[in-house]
């Protein structure tokens, strides 16, 4: 389809599209008086600068969070003081990314269909649903580095020399400043747009803009990085965290593939489009697909066993984990969370979500094209697609290995390469297979979202029925700092109290007296603790939130805090505690 031909066809796809993102948020009830995940710290450094217009970080945040502050204290100084102003800001984020991102597919020759697919896909990916009701700055960097890759694609189209110059500056800015918030976003300024200047070299004055536009990137970006490494209480990162031995090696492989097989899981809906109607198969094509995923998945297994999944799905966690797949003891909340998928649920799940994949990729390996996608545009030429994504992967996974060394990949890293592995597949497929999607899989990503939806959901509830613990207990005269209510809540206390979360790579200023050491009674064990209690040495809890009743601790006179989920096991509740006598 010619570009003209696209831009007619469909004209409102887009806009549906954020329509229905945004919906599916908004039936989650978003709008939570709490921190989630780490945007406990954001959330008070959005407030101050709503108060005093500075950036004032308070010890945990590792990025220095830029543009997105000044949107969120927007919101905070037309709704008021409150959380949920910022996770407004955030659903509106997640609302103009997806036209955007609807648009990028088109221009990169999807066609209607195609799509329409890949960016409900990623509007409706269990990272992405949970990642807006939050003010993590994922959504965020995802509009912003899709903006930038917009941008290069229609430097890419353009007729005129000034058109080209002129979507070549509005791509490198919103690299840039986009990277302010989420650094990994600064890509698209270092290897993207160098990427599409190759493919434009021919036109007058492109290289020397180019050169021009790379090095004031480098040089802002250095001064960012500066800049954020001489404020007060922030946590700058260096690249280098540790040693690097043969261990490493190891550690990396596992990490990497424990990324690439939650990325699999995430596109899972475009492998199902890839896989050959049933009639096709034979019992010898049966017996290779069981063989293979048998093998893939149990090497698999023992590379990526040092993780905390073990080698099982969802293979690397943070956000997906979130939506019953997986807990561990002592971590988010005292306890173990309710979980939808079992031990034995999960091994199932991954054998199945690697088969579809490896049947998938087969049928898209030995299909014979159908046709060539017939387009007057540059931008969608698979010459140009493999150079301006091989940018962008090769800047994004490159600044993800010292991750996968020392830390892990967290599955909400991997948001923006969902809508770059659904163009790769959904392109294949729509030259090789067929090109319209099949029904299957638009009921797999039917299933997908509605997981998404429901799993975060019960997320938010299970947040609300914490907040409706601590009022109980505060209406008792039991103040915030004497309850330990989980991660999020204890953070919020411990900066609302110190200033500060207490955090070895921190140096305090002298003028600041904080409190270092918990204060934790000696005879109460470690798994009463929970994973942040050397942060927030200005929580002492009397009483404790928990998901069961743990050994060293009791029921109290307060009871419990019952809620429903969408997902079972249906009925939950939140334990309050005490130690035992």
């Amino acid at each position: 389809m010619t570009r003209p031909d696209a831009a007619r066809s469909g004209r409102w796809d887009g806009l549906i599209c954020g329509l229905i993102v945004v919906l599916a948020i908004l039936l989650d009830h978003p709008f939570i008086e709490m921190g989630l995940i780490d945007d406990f710290s954001y959330i008070q450094t959005a407030f101050i600068y709503a108060r005093t217009g500075h950036f004032v970080y308070n010890g945990w945040a590792t990025a220095m969070l830029g543009w997105q502050i000044p949107w969120g204290a927007l919101f905070v100084k037309v709704f008021g003081y409150h959380v949920w102003p910022l996770h407004l800001s955030n659903l509106v984020l997640a609302g103009l990314c997806m036209p955007l991102l609807h648009s990028v597919m088109r221009r990169s020759g999807l066609n209607r269909s195609h799509a329409i697919f890949a960016t409900l896909l990623t509007g409706l990916s269990p990272i992405f649903i949970p990642l807006s009701s939050t003010f993590m700055t994922d959504t965020g960097g995802l509009l912003t580095l899709t903006l930038c890759w917009y941008g290069l694609l229609r430097a890419l189209d353009s007729h005129s020399d000034r058109s080209v110059y002129l979507w070549l500056v509005i791509a490198t800015a919103a690299s840039v400043i986009g990277g302010t918030a989420r650094q990994i976003v600064w890509v698209g300024a270092l290897t993207m747009m160098p990427a599409a200047a190759l493919m434009l070299r021919k036109r007058k004055g492109v290289v020397a803009l180019a050169i021009s536009l790379w090095v004031v990137s480098v040089a802002s970006i250095v001064s960012c990085l500066r800049w954020f490494k001489h404020q007060p209480l922030s946590v700058p990162e260096p690249i280098i965290q540790g040693h690097f031995g043969l261990r490493s090696f190891r550690e990396l492989a596992g990490t990497e593939l424990a990324g690439f097989l939650c990325l699999i899981m995430l596109a899972l809906p475009v492998f199902v489009a890839a896989i050959p109607p049933r009639s096709q198969w034979t019992m010898r094509g049966w017996v290779k697909l069981s063989a293979a995923t048998v093998v893939v998945t149990m090497v698999s297994f023992f590379i990526a066993f040092h993780l905390m999944e073990h080698g099982w799905m969802p293979w690397t966690g943070d956000v997906v984990e979130h939506l019953g797949v997986f807990d561990y003891s002592a971590g988010w909340l005292l306890g173990v969370e309710p979980m939808l998928f079992s031990h034995t649920a999960r091994i199932v799940g991954s054998f199945l979500i690697i088969g579809i994949a490896i049947a998938g990729a087969a049928s898209l390996w030995n299909a014979r094209r159908l046709e060539t996608t017939e387009t007057s545009s540059k931008a969608s030429s698979w010459h140009s697609q493999i150079i301006l994504l091989g940018g962008l992967l090769v800047g994004y996974l490159g600044l993800l290995v010292p991750r996968a060394i020392w830390f892990q990949v967290l599955d909400r890293y991997l948001l923006p390469l969902i809508p770059v592995a659904a163009l790769i597949v959904l392109r294949l497929h729509q030259e090789r297979l067929a090109k319209r999607i099949p029904t299957m899989a638009w009921a797999t990503l039917a299933v997908w979202g509605m997981f998404a939806v429901m799993g975060t959901h019960d997320w938010l509830e299970s947040h609300r029925a914490r907040l409706t613990a601590v009022a109980r207990l505060g209406d008792a005269g039991i103040p915030p700092e004497h309850i330990n209510a989980g991660y999020e809540f204890n953070g919020m206390t411990q900066i609302r109290l110190a200033g500060t979360i207490v955090d070895p790579r921190v140096t305090f200023p002298p003028e600041m007296h904080v409190v270092t050491q918990p204060d934790y009674p000696a005879d109460l064990p470690k798994s009463c603790y929970g994973i942040f209690y050397k942060s927030t040495p200005m929580v002492k809890p009397e009483f404790f939130l928990a998901h069961q009743v743990i050994p060293c601790l009791e029921p109290s006179s307060f009871g419990t805090v019952p809620y429903r989920t969408w997902l079972p096991p249906y009925g939950r509740e939140i334990l309050i505690l005490q130690r035992s006598r």
